[in-house]
């Protein structure tokens, strides 16, 4: 087997490896969101996907819940993504939406989440991502009664 050769298994070995984290973590990623959902009693159409570009930064582009997770990959190890939520209500010029850049890893059985904290969990427990839940949404409760120039989540119109 030649030097090339040798390298090339391996990197093929690698990226089978890197594919199947990435779709675990979509996995989870989804079954978190829906989760967050159905913590908030809110349908999943309230929710979309913000594409960060490589430098972590949010983009105009959005795709709706129930799509790929517009992954990235960054030196990390965790792959980062953003979560818009989108809130209406009784008057429809009082549209807003919070953005929640989140970022989640895979290994060893436990998924790492992290927003402004980590948060670790064995994703197989039932109800294992209740507390950080509870922590998002006394962070949105906080967010959304404070003074605009206080907020720490991107929150904006729709």
């Amino acid at each position: 087997m030649s030097k090339y050769n040798e390298i090339a298994a391996l990197a093929a070995k690698w990226s089978r490896a890197v594919f199947q984290n990435q779709q675990e973590c979509q996995r989870l990623a989804t079954a978190f969101v829906r989760g967050y959902a159905d913590y908030l009693g809110c349908p999943t159409s309230n929710f979309e996907f913000r594409r960060l570009d490589g430098s972590l930064k949010i983009t105009d582009d959005s795709i709706p819940f129930g799509g790929a997770i517009p992954f990235v990959l960054d030196g990390d190890g965790f792959w980062h993504f953003c979560l818009r939520i989108k809130f209406d209500g009784p008057d429809p010029r009082a549209l807003a939406n919070e953005q929640l850049k989140l970022s989640i890893k895979y290994q060893n059985n436990i998924v790492t989440i992290r927003d402004e904290q980590e948060f670790q969990v064995n994703p197989a427990v039932t109800d294992a991502f209740l507390s950080l839940y509870d922590r998002m949404f006394e962070t949105s409760l906080a967010e959304f009664s404070s003074p605009l120039v206080r907020q720490s989540r991107r929150i904006g119109f729709v």
